[in-house]
């Protein structure tokens, strides 16, 4: 059954799995520069909201660790 479906998977599903043509295409071309901006963009953009998550969860950690020690006090 396995095989059957890997079979129909790479008769059909193969050649949607190539590369559009920008990636194929010249690395000068302004739709390759618009491309890899957007991957920047992105790029910091998630890495912003990842780092605002981390610096969220470690300043909790020091606000307990202050917290539990003015307790033991």
């Amino acid at each position: 059954m396995f095989g059957k479906i890997s079979a129909i998977l790479l008769v059909f599903v193969f050649e949607m799995a190539w590369a559009c043509a920008t990636c194929y295409g010249a690395p000068d071309a302004p739709v390759t520069h618009g491309l890899n901006a957007a991957i920047w963009t992105l790029l910091v953009i998630t890495g912003g909201v990842l780092s605002s998550i981390v610096a969220g969860i470690i300043s909790l950690r020091n606000r307990a660790k202050s917290y539990m020690k003015n307790q033991n006090n």
